[in-house]
């Protein structure tokens, strides 16, 4: 999502998603391989967009962005050594998120550090047994991420997953927009 055209079609897939009344609790954005004032007005533009619409806006592994910018806080990739000095430094008000991968370890080490979230990704599979797994257990809420398809968000959901992620490409699929809302009700459909 580096390049001009690429960043057009996501702000506009974007666009047609929240004017179809989506239901997006939260959008995590790379800026990997932008300069740091790229990646302060790509974030300031996106916030400007969801932030009114009360949706989250994390940057992934770029801490010292989330105040400049005003955003809502950071997804980190993977458990740092020191999350214990992140949660501090970004203090209680913005969300700390932590990829765990499948570990089960690492998600727990977060739960403990007060991460926000942990998220899970993965094979299919895996993933419904991890979440669900987290989900019975731990009070820390957990994000499957790269959801494929409508089935497999509601299968997550209904294990226990807080919040499911679609997979990066759909925002550049043919009709995102379709793909988010079929996802949507799929969970909607969960008890």
């Amino acid at each position: 999502m580096n390049d001009a055209g690429g960043l057009a079609a996501f702000e506009a897939a974007l666009d047609n998603t929240m004017a179809r009344a989506i239901d997006i609790a939260c959008l995590r954005l790379s800026v990997a391989g932008l300069d740091d004032g790229a990646a302060r007005g790509l974030l300031e533009r996106i916030a400007a967009k969801v932030q009114p619409r009360g949706i989250a806006l994390l940057v992934e592994d770029r801490v010292e962005l989330v105040a400049p910018t005003g955003i809502d806080g950071v997804h980190l990739s993977q458990l740092p050594p020191r999350l214990e000095a992140l949660r501090q430094q970004l203090g209680p008000d913005r969300i700390l998120g932590v990829g765990c991968v499948l570990s089960r370890h690492d998600a727990m080490i977060a739960g403990e550090a007060e991460a926000d979230y942990v998220s899970f990704a993965g094979d299919p599979e895996t993933l419904l047994e991890v979440a669900g797994w987290w989900a019975a257990l731990m009070t820390v809420p957990c994000v499957a991420e790269g959801v494929a398809d409508p089935g497999q968000a509601g299968a997550l959901a209904a294990a226990g997953a807080e919040f499911v992620m679609p997979a990066a490409d759909a925002w550049t699929s043919p009709l995102p927009d379709a793909a988010f809302e079929a996802i949507a009700q799929a969970i909607r459909l969960q008890p």
